[in-house]
């Protein structure tokens, strides 16, 4: 997907959200670099110079709708290491520097932040945006990270140290199918959002997932469709078949489109995507919902069988007086605890190279968005557990919890 074209989509997703506020991590202009990171060689333990993690993300635009919880779920993650004595005895700390998201600011933020030599480097939440920053990191010695559902993102596309913290695509069609299948919804109806390469995958794999009957597919763009007329007469026509309709879609379209089926009397219940329909802050605007389900990389109403979680979402809540809006926060914080492993296990060791190896030992790491592992092959944590949730009365609530029986076959 060419960047003009996402830049479209997310401004559109954006404006269906409340403003973001502002993060309240430093800025690269006024932090000083460190002397950890991947060029710099192994740090010994009796250095307590910082450890250094800097992100070039998407601050402010259409990014900053995932990017910003990022920085809300890592800075909370730093302070908690912080407050028990930080990683081999260093302090963490955060620097950040604001692409815009904008796509032709990608490469050239990324260039500054790897100047400043973090241990970590952290790029924006898709591999469209994210991509190209991982690459030019991993061009450069960098040890990166982000969190993409393409698979791609990782050492496929991005190169040998390029990480991906998100569990992708096929793991998420999994959970949706087999979630489908608990139900007893043994026939659906499919609508496919063609805005995103994300939304596409999550369709793709769900069709190689789902062990039941699919009675008919639609397609639409929400990056340019303004209504959903002949969809919705589409679907119509075909609902009597289907137990289901799964959208793989997000709230620059999903919600209207399901508007116009409701009023349309198609009262059939609804699995949506996660990864673009994560959150109940679109429901007010669809008061007939209905019956509405989604995947999430955990609850973020408070409610989630872990209470670490629900605590994580109640101190996001009260430091930003917003409810976190993605699951987001979870991967973030999940990126603290994997680094702080990571150089645990290599002995106070900072370089790129050997934290590489330290991730690709990772078998069943358990982090608070769920247990990771990473080879030599893969470095994308498929096939975690994901939270199923429904929103009732405009309100969301947890389910199940869903560990994918079956991933489809991805790029690693």
């Amino acid at each position: 997907m060419r960047g003009r074209h996402l830049v479209a989509v997310l401004c559109a997703l954006l404006a269906v959200v409340l403003t973001v506020s502002a993060c309240g991590s430093s800025s690269d202009d006024s932090s000083s670099s460190t002397s950890t990171g991947a060029s710099t060689g192994g740090a010994a333990s009796g250095n307590k110079d910082p450890i250094t993690i800097g992100a070039t993300f998407g601050l402010t635009g259409p990014m900053s709708f995932y990017d910003q919880p990022m920085v809300q779920g890592i800075e909370a993650a730093i302070k908690d290491v912080n407050a028990r004595g930080g990683i081999d005895g260093r302090p963490v700390r955060l620097i950040t520097n604001d692409n815009q998201s904008d796509v032709n600011k990608l490469v050239q933020s990324a260039r500054d932040m790897i100047a400043k030599r973090p241990t970590l480097l952290l790029t924006s939440s898709s591999n469209t945006t994210g991509g190209p920053a991982a690459r030019v990191a991993n061009a450069a010695g960098q040890l990166t990270m982000g969190a993409a559902g393409n698979t791609i993102y990782g050492k496929t596309g991005g190169g040998e140290l390029v990480f991906n913290d998100w569990h992708g695509d096929p793991t998420e069609a999994a959970a949706l199918a087999q979630f489908a299948d608990r139900k007893g919804y043994d026939s659906v109806y499919i609508a496919e959002d063609l805005a995103l390469d994300y939304t596409q995958d999550v369709c793709r794999y769900f069709r190689t997932a789902y062990r039941g009957r699919i009675v008919g597919e639609v397609r639409y763009n929400s990056s340019t469709d303004q209504s959903f007329n002949s969809q919705v007469t589409q679907i119509r026509s075909a609902a009597p078949e289907a137990r289901a309709i799964v959208i793989c879609g997000l709230t620059t379209g999903g919600p209207t489109l399901i508007k116009q089926l409701r009023s349309a009397g198609v009262d059939n219940p609804v699995i949506g995507t996660g990864g673009g329909m994560d959150g109940d802050f679109w429901a007010r605007a669809v008061p007939n919902l209905g019956e509405f389900y989604s995947d999430s990389v955990a609850s973020v109403y408070g409610d989630d069988p872990d209470p670490a979680r629900n605590e994580l979402v109640a101190r996001i809540t009260r430091e930003t007086g917003r409810v976190p809006p993605t699951g987001h926060i979870f991967i973030a914080y999940s990126v603290v605890e994997m680094l702080k492993k990571a150089i645990e296990d290599s002995g106070g060791k900072t370089d790129a190279a050997t934290l590489q190896k330290a991730y690709e030992s990772f078998r069943d790491v358990p982090t608070i968005a769920g247990t990771t592992t990473y080879t030599a092959d893969c470095h994308v944590p498929i096939g975690r557990t994901l939270a199923i949730t429904e929103i009732v009365d405009g309100r969301g609530r947890f389910v199940e919890a869903i560990k994918p029986a079956d991933v489809p076959r991805a790029i690693c």
